[in-house]
């Protein structure tokens, strides 16, 4: 609980921080707590597993400053991106090492996208992902090395692979299931509500233009 209670506090940090320097009004500054504090998959993670391999999900405020940051200022200097790399690099490790490996695999597959699109920016991304390699190596490279020698029964079920389809990801997102602990659904839930989900489409979709 101790553990649950300063990560909530250091993300709260990180929303203020982006908050500040964005400059945010009071409307804005509340949808992006709720949606962090609130969100179904979060909630459900909390619900389910009290020793907290999702913990590391608070973090996630710094990791989305940084590629803020990085994206809309103008190309940073060689050092600068080498830093921003590096600060990406150990929060993504704190993401790993606090046991949050779906926080962490997410996080790191946005990371590759933003790297693709953001090519000019490339030593941000080279740098970012060989010293998150490096960071983490301790527990990645164990893993990797014995991967062929555990048994896997539970590799054949089809809920650990995604979703299914494009209706099942706006499902998660917009309507609110049965909480059931033992169920799959706790890895795929990210209930906003059908208000969010239109909120975050018009932020991300009309309101910039």
């Amino acid at each position: 609980m101790v553990n649950w209670l300063l990560l909530y506090s250091l993300g709260f940090l990180g929303c203020v921080l982006i908050q500040r320097r964005y400059r945010l009004g009071p409307v804005a500054f509340a949808f992006l707590f709720l949606l962090f504090n609130f969100n179904g998959w979060i909630v459900s993670n909390v619900a389910t597993y009290p020793i907290e391999p999702g913990a590391g999900y608070f973090f996630s405020p710094f990791l989305l400053l940084v590629f803020l940051r990085a994206s809309d200022e103008p190309i940073p200097t060689a050092a600068h991106q080498t830093v921003l790399g590096l600060v990406l690099a150990l929060a993504l490790a704190a993401i790993w090492y606090q046991g949050s490996a779906l926080s962490f695999i997410f996080w790191l597959t946005f990371f590759l996208f933003w790297g693709v699109v953001n090519w000019k920016r490339w030593r941000l991304t080279v740098v970012g992902l060989a010293a998150t390699m490096a960071l983490c190596a301790s527990r990645i490279l164990p893993a990797a090395l014995t991967w062929h020698l555990v048994a896997r029964p539970q590799a054949s079920n089809p809920a650990l692979f995604g979703y299914w389809a494009f209706d099942d990801y706006v499902d998660a997102l917009a309507v609110a299931h049965p909480f059931i602990p033992s169920q799959d659904w706790v890895v795929y839930n990210l209930y906003v509500s059908i208000f969010g989900l239109l909120a975050m489409i018009y932020l991300a979709v009309w309101a910039p233009f």
